[in-house]
C-alpha cells in the first residue's frame, strides 16, 4: 500500500462545505445585483498576470506576498533562482488586474466606464483568523470621472450593498491623502519618512495617542504640535475644513472643498442606518492611492469590512496617460465572519425540502414533488431511501433538511414526523 497523503487543504487555504458555499453565493449574488442596479458592468480579469504587471504598481507589502509561477518547461534547482525562472504571478487584488483590462480594452469601452469584479485572489501571507491565502474581493470602480462625482457614486453603492445583505449601523471612515501628507510636513517628519510616519498614525484607534507619539518622535516629528491632532480626532467629529483651518495645514482648497462635498452629498443621498465620517487618521495601506481614502468601520467588530480610494495614476503605468479611477472592495471574508444567516436570508431563510423514494417506480412522483415544493419556493432535493430510513431522517435534518417527505407505494406523498 502506497504511503497515505495528507489530506488537509494546503496552509492557508480552505476547503469550504455546501452550508457554507450556499450561504457564500447567496452574500454574491446580492453584491451582484446591488452593483448591477447602480450601472457596474461586471468584468473578469484573469487569476495570472505577468509579474511586470504586478510589481511596480505600489501595492504596498503585498507585492512582496505574490505567489510566483515557474515558466513552463523551466528546470527547477536553477542556480539563477525563482525571480529568473518565474515570469508571472497570482493577482494578489482586483484593482492592478482592472488597470491593466482598461488600458488594454479602451478602445471599445466607453467612458466613464463603471466595473464590477468579483473573484478569488491570492496573497502568501502568514494565515490567520479571518486571513487567508486565498479569498475573494468584490469591487466596483468607477473610470473616467473627477472627483468628488466619482467617490459619491462607488460610496453609495457600497453603502447600499452592504444594508442590503443585513449590515447595519457601520460607519464609513474618509481621508484625503494630502491631508496625511501635510500633517507630516506640519509636524517636522522628512519627506523620505512620511511612510513610516502614517503606520505609527494608522494605529491610533489600537495603542493611543501617547503609544503613537513615543513612535513618531524617533523619526524626528515635533510631538507638541502632533498632540493636538491626534487629540482632536479622538475628541470626536470634525469636518475636513475646520480641521484644515485649526491646524494651518498648508492643503489646496480645492481638495478640501471636494472633500466637503463628497461627505456631504453621501450624507445627504445615503438610506439606511450606515453613516459617513472624516477621520484624519485613516491611511490605508496601498501606495497607488492619490486621493481621496476610505474603510468600513462597525462597533461590534475590530476589523475593517472594505475600503478604498482614488488611484489616478495606475492606469497610465500601461496606457502612458492618465485616466481617473476611484475604487472600493467589500471585504467579503470578514463580512461572511460578521453575517449571521438572518441577515443573508433576509430574515427566513427559504424552507429545505428532502423527498424520498424507494424504488424506480416511486422516483417519477418524488421529483414531481420536489418540483412543486420548488414552485412554492422551496430548495428541494430527491434522494433514495436508506435501509436505516429513521437515521437518515436524522442526519438529513442534522444538515439543515427541514421538511423530509416519503413517497409510497401508490405514489402519495407524505410528511415525516
Amino acid at each position: 500500500m502506497s504511503q497515505k497523503v495528507d489530506s488537509n487543504p494546503f496552509r492557508g487555504m480552505r476547503d469550504i462545505l455546501p452550508q457554507d458555499v450556499e450561504r457564500r453565493e447567496r452574500v454574491i449574488g446580492r453584491i451582484a445585483e446591488n452593483f448591477g442596479r447602480r450601472g457596474f458592468h461586471r468584468i473578469e480579469t484573469p487569476a495570472l498576470e505577468r509579474l511586470e504587471v504586478l510589481l511596480g504598481s505600489e501595492g504596498g507589502d503585498n507585492e512582496k506576498l505574490i505567489f510566483k509561477v515557474l515558466k513552463r518547461g523551466e528546470k527547477q534547482g536553477d542556480d539563477s533562482g525563482v525571480d529568473a525562472l518565474a515570469d508571472a504571478g497570482l493577482r494578489y487584488d482586483l484593482t492592478v488586474p482592472l488597470a491593466r483590462y482598461i488600458a488594454a480594452n479602451h478602445a471599445t469601452l466607453p467612458m466613464p466606464f463603471k466595473a464590477m469584479q468579483i473573484g478569488p485572489v491570492w496573497r502568501a501571507e502568514r494565515p490567520q483568523k479571518g486571513r487567508f491565502r486565498q479569498f475573494i474581493q468584490c469591487d466596483v470602480d468607477v473610470l473616467g470621472m473627477e472627483a468628488p462625482y466619482a467617490e459619491i457614486d462607488v460610496l453609495l453603492a457600497a453603502g447600499s450593498c452592504l444594508e442590503s445583505i443585513g449590515l447595519r449601523n457601520f460607519t464609513v471612515r474618509i481621508n484625503h491623502r494630502a491631508i496625511l501628507t501635510a500633517m507630516c510636513q506640519r509636524v517636522g517628519v522628512a519627506p523620505e519618512l512620511h511612510g513610516k510616519a502614517l503606520i505609527s498614525l494608522d494605529k491610533l484607534d489600537k495603542i493611543g495617542v501617547d503609544e503613537v507619539l513615543a513612535e513618531i518622535a524617533t523619526l524626528g516629528a515635533d510631538t507638541a504640535r502632533l498632540r493636538p491632532l491626534l487629540e482632536a480626532v479622538n475628541a470626536g467629529d470634525t469636518s475636513p475644513a475646520s480641521f484644515v483651518r485649526d491646524f494651518e495645514l498648508e492643503i489646496d482648497p480645492a481638495t478640501v472643498s471636494e472633500l466637503q462635498t463628497t461627505i456631504a452629498r453621501v450624507q445627504e443621498l445615503r438610506t439606511g442606518s450606515w453613516k459617513i465620517a472624516f477621520d484624519p487618521t485613516l491611511v490605508r495601506g496601498m501606495g497607488y492611492y492619490t486621493g481621496a481614502v476610505f474603510e468600513v468601520a462597525h462597533p461590534d467588530f475590530s476589523f475593517s469590512l472594505g475600503g478604498g480610494g482614488r488611484y489616478d495614476n495606475m492606469v497610465g503605468r500601461f496606457l502612458g496617460r492618465q485616466v481617473r479611477a476611484c475604487g472600493f472592495s467589500v471585504g467579503f471574508e470578514r463580512l461572511m465572519l460578521a453575517l449571521t444567516d438572518a441577515d443573508i436570508y433576509g430574515g427566513a431563510a427559504a424552507e429545505r425540502v428532502a423527498v424520498l423514494y424507494d424504488r424506480a417506480e416511486t422516483a417519477a412522483a418524488a421529483y414531481r414533488a420536489a418540483e412543486a415544493a420548488r414552485g412554492e419556493g422551496a430548495i428541494a432535493t430527491v434522494l433514495p431511501s436508506e435501509k436505516k430510513l429513521g437515521r437518515q431522517i436524522e442526519r438529513l435534518r442534522e444538515g439543515g433538511w427541514q421538511r423530509v417527505q416519503i413517497v409510497a407505494e401508490d405514489g402519495s406523498v407524505r410528511t415525516a414526523a
